[in-house]
């Protein structure tokens, strides 16, 4: 909770203050929604595996946790090498 509270508040300051659209917080932003993405991509299943102690985990749903993890994980590389490209 504390992560989507964090990189929500890190959107809202940016998108309301004007002073702040630049480019350099327009990654800041793609950054803090890619982290969003990143955290409910794994923490809800694996709340789930702890708490409820469910242990099935069909071959789609980890091939599909997999994929959305990786690739979340890629693009947010490739968003961090343009920013330091960028300074």
């Amino acid at each position: 909770m504390l992560i989507l509270l964090e990189n929500a508040l890190i959107l809202v300051s940016v998108v309301a203050d004007p002073s702040l659209h630049k480019p350099m917080y327009f990654f800041l932003i793609n950054l803090s929604a890619r982290d969003i993405l990143f955290t409910t991509t794994t923490i809800p299943r694996m709340l789930s595996l702890f708490l409820l102690g469910d242990h099935n985990l069909s071959f789609p749903a980890c091939f599909l946790q997999m994929y959305l993890f990786h690739s979340f994980s890629c693009s947010e590389a490739f968003i961090l090498v343009v920013m330091a490209c960028d300074r």
